[in-house]
């Protein structure tokens, strides 16, 4: 509705009260939303926020990376529509720049995932979308480390694939697969990616593959428990496991999960 229209008690009631919090600074104010328009745009941008400051959701690298990874990019807009995500300034401050380089995208655009990650963890995401995971009440993981590892905000550029060659390779060979540009990521960076992706291009990545992570965790061995990473994956219809079961043996349907460096970064 447009103010014209308010009921004059409606106003009157609504700037005594705006008025009244002003106190004795009350004639700087009104002085200044007098002669400066900008600062009485922001005065009621800020209202119609709701009080909250409003935040640039796409930038010029932002907006670029999304048109080169079409599909296959998650951004702010969609953490923030399919997590529930409240960006704060500092966060959309670290995601402003992509810190990937258009060259490395296009190269990228077919075989991997842009997502914008935030501080979830494998067992808030869970809450949020149990359908997409096999165990869903009380799973072996619930009070693990690697499931309750909320994570930092970062950009990651991860493979829709396993490492080349990694599957049914023993987990130290699979480490020496790796390429020089690329690294193992979390069991958190790998679950909030496929959750991700599935939820904007309706595609399950790695399909009934398990993917190994850099997460370790104690897993029962033949000859007694050993320290083993934790293998994510098998993303049917029935959702996502994890496992430790292959401890660092080899496995015919487990392979080793990547990430782009952020070369920018470091």
């Amino acid at each position: 509705m447009d103010w014209t229209r308010v009921p004059g008690g409606t106003l009157n009631a609504a700037s005594q009260r705006v008025l009244s919090q002003l106190g004795d600074q009350a004639d700087t104010v009104l002085d200044r939303l007098k002669i400066d328009p900008d600062f009485v745009k922001r005065v009621a941008q800020f209202m119609i926020n709701n009080g909250e400051k409003q935040i640039p959701l796409e930038t010029v690298s932002q907006r670029d990376a999304r048109l080169i990874m079409g599909p296959n990019f998650f951004g702010i807009r969609d953490a923030i529509a399919h997590f529930e995500i409240r960006p704060t300034e500092e966060q959309c401050a670290t995601l402003a720049q992509v810190p990937f380089s258009e060259d490395l995208l296009l190269f990228c655009r077919n075989s991997h995932v842009l997502v914008a990650v935030f501080p979830l963890s494998v067992m808030d995401i869970l809450a949020m979308y149990p359908h997409h995971f096999s165990s869903r009440h009380q799973p072996w993981h619930h009070d693990k480390q690697f499931a309750n590892n909320k994570g930092t905000v970062s950009w990651q550029l991860v493979s829709k694939e396993p490492a080349a060659d990694s599957i049914n390779q023993t987990w130290k060979r699979q480490q020496t697969l790796v390429l020089p540009e690329d690294e193992i990521p979390t069991a958190q960076i790998v679950t909030y990616a496929m959750v991700a992706h599935l939820l904007v291009g309706n595609e399950r990545l790695f399909g009934n593959v398990l993917v190994r992570t850099q997460d370790l965790e104690r897993s029962p061995g033949q000859h007694g428990a050993i320290i083993a990473p934790v293998a994510v994956g098998d993303f049917g219809n029935h959702g996502m496991r994890f496992d430790t079961y292959g401890g660092v043996n080899a496995q015919e349907n487990t392979g080793v999960a990547t990430v782009k460096k952020n070369l920018i970064a470091a």
